[in-house]
């Protein structure tokens, strides 16, 4: 999970809550702490008292770690500015800073100050760190594959047998096992009708395939395997364990429920 917080207010109660949900699903947070303009232009802090707030942000944050995370956890799952796991900016300019964008693009707080010292700036802050270069680098940099996480997490989250070959499916986020995917939201396309949008722990799903809805004790069938690109939603005709698919034609189903075969 990003959880994000306010470079201003710090760890919030709500940051709290996400962090413990997190923490309880054996979900690893990584940190992205926002509205650093506003430490600038409202507080005037300087290159080091800004260093020095960050570093209070974070020390906050791995005490929730501390709190919440079971024993296995505590320690390898603190963030860390020097690690790359807490990353800063100001997703209204639409930049955002870690220490490996520091590192690769030269970027110092000092530059970050400067920039808003002349608005004209900002942009060239922009163009040197946008904000998605830095938050997804540290996504893919900290957070495991699907077919990592689920071998420790399927066990805190799914009461099945995980010896039975469902179970071993879904431990091991296997394509060629039984379709087994959580619905987490629907949508409404205006030209294309309810989407539902899930992760697939296990199986491959395809244009066309039939499926059981298990709450409802109805077969559905999918009309259409999307996946979304950022608001964007691409046909892509199947997709495999440990992706998030977008399935047209199950008007049956709801947020909440599991699909299969």
């Amino acid at each position: 999970s990003v959880v994000v917080c306010d470079a201003v207010e710090g760890i919030m109660t709500q940051t709290e809550t996400v962090t413990r949900m997190s923490l309880e699903e054996r979900v690893r947070p990584v940190l992205y702490i926002n509205k650093i303009d506003r430490l600038i232009k409202e507080l005037r802090l300087t290159p080091e008292k800004m260093q020095e707030t960050l570093a209070n942000v974070v020390s906050n944050f791995n005490d929730l770690i501390d709190t919440y995370a079971e024993e296995e956890y505590k320690e390898k799952w603190k963030v860390s500015i020097q690690d790359g796991s807490v990353t800063f900016g100001s997703a209204k300019d639409r930049w955002a800073i870690n220490v490996d964008i520091m590192k690769k693009k030269g970027v110092t707080f000092k530059d970050v100050i400067d920039a808003y010292s002349d608005s004209g700036k900002v942009e060239d802050l922009v163009e040197k760190a946008p904000l998605a270069d830095a938050v997804l680098g540290m996504v893919v940099k900290h957070h495991p594959p699907p077919h990592v996480a689920q071998k420790y997490r399927v066990p805190k989250i799914w009461k099945g047998d995980l010896e039975s070959d469902i179970g071993k499916s879904i431990l091991n986020c296997d394509d060629n096992g039984p379709i087994v995917m959580m619905i987490v939201n629907m949508t409404i396309d205006p030209a294309a009708g309810p989407v539902a949008i899930g992760r697939l722990f296990s199986g491959t799903i395809k244009d066309g395939q039939t499926i059981n809805i298990i709450d409802t004790k109805r077969e559905g069938r999918v009309q259409s395997v999307n996946f979304f690109m950022s608001n964007v939603r691409e046909q892509v005709g199947e997709l495999g364990a440990g992706n998030i698919p977008a399935l047209l034609g199950l008007t049956e189903a709801r947020a909440g429920q599991t699909i299969s075969t």
